[in-house]
């Protein structure tokens, strides 16, 4: 951050269950019911980003979650954020176009890797 000065300005903060509201209004008609699978290892993520009611936890002890996302590239890079800790999404095409996208970030780095220098 460049040039920051310090304010008398004050906020009041918003409780997180009202910026979740807020958020979800935003998201509209835009937004699509997803279903996750992450395993145990992932049970971090899972209590931090989401609320109680969307996460149902499984008898192997991974944890499905169902929540609306906005759809759009924000969307693919959160799901890929989670790398190895996801074992599974629905809808099924959403499923493939991050098996695209992972089919083509690793021909870019086999590509990479063949034209390196050296």
């Amino acid at each position: 951050m460049d040039q920051v000065c310090l304010s008398d300005q004050t906020f009041t903060m918003r409780s997180t269950e009202d910026a979740i509201k807020d958020a979800e209004k935003q998201i509209g008609e835009t937004s699509i019911p997803i279903k996750i699978r992450i395993s145990s290892q992932g049970a971090y993520r899972v209590y931090d980003e989401f609320d109680d009611h969307m996460i149902t936890k499984n008898i192997d002890g991974s944890y499905t979650v169902v929540a609306n996302f906005p759809v759009g590239a924000w969307l693919d890079s959160y799901l890929l954020s989670f790398g190895t800790l996801i074992e599974d999404i629905h809808p099924d095409y959403l499923r493939e176009r991050l098996l695209k996208i992972m089919d083509k970030l690793k021909h870019n780095l086999e590509d990479s890797s063949k034209n390196k220098p050296g």
